[in-house]
């Protein structure tokens, strides 16, 4: 996220009031970050109580139940969205080269943990880890997105 704040990120001050973040901008690009414009319109703002707005994305929703905001998040909308950028060319797919990096970090996790496999921790951590790493090789085979099926968790009831 670039915030536009005077001081914040390398945004200066226009002396007559405003913000200039044209080399905040600059900076964030160098380091690899792709800012969207937006017109591309993921973001929508909400009235708040002091009269003001706040802004977030399309896929953040305000639920006021009592003196508390409860704010649900839709998943499949913004993970939907970011296959478009891609598919748009708005954003370029990741190198095959990288991809490769990466798989090959996860394979040393994986191939580290699969020694202390007898500790409940560990074991539920490397079939996690297992999965992942099947995962990241069939999106590299297929270049597509791989939906990824997680079950509900199941209510346990604690014994007093």
């Amino acid at each position: 996220r670039l915030f536009e704040m005077a001081g914040c990120n390398g945004v200066r001050m226009i002396p007559r009031g405003g913000t200039d973040s044209q080399m905040a901008r600059v900076s964030m690009m160098d380091n690899g970050f792709e800012i969207l414009d937006m017109g591309l319109g993921y973001q929508t703002r909400f009235p708040t109580k002091s009269g003001g707005y706040f802004y977030t994305d399309i896929w953040s929703t305000p639920k006021v139940v009592g003196r508390r905001v409860v704010w649900t998040f839709d998943e499949d909308g913004f993970n939907d969205w970011r296959n478009e950028l891609l598919e748009d060319g708005i954003l370029q797919k990741p190198d095959v080269d990288v991809l490769g990096m990466v798989i090959e970090t996860q394979e040393k996790r994986v191939s580290r943990n699969a020694m202390r496999t007898h500790i409940p921790a560990v074991q539920k951590k490397y079939e996690e880890d297992q999965e992942i790493l099947r995962l990241m090789k069939i999106y590299v085979e297929t270049g597509k997105p791989v939906p990824i099926k997680t079950p509900k968790p199941k209510r346990v009831k604690k014994s007093v």
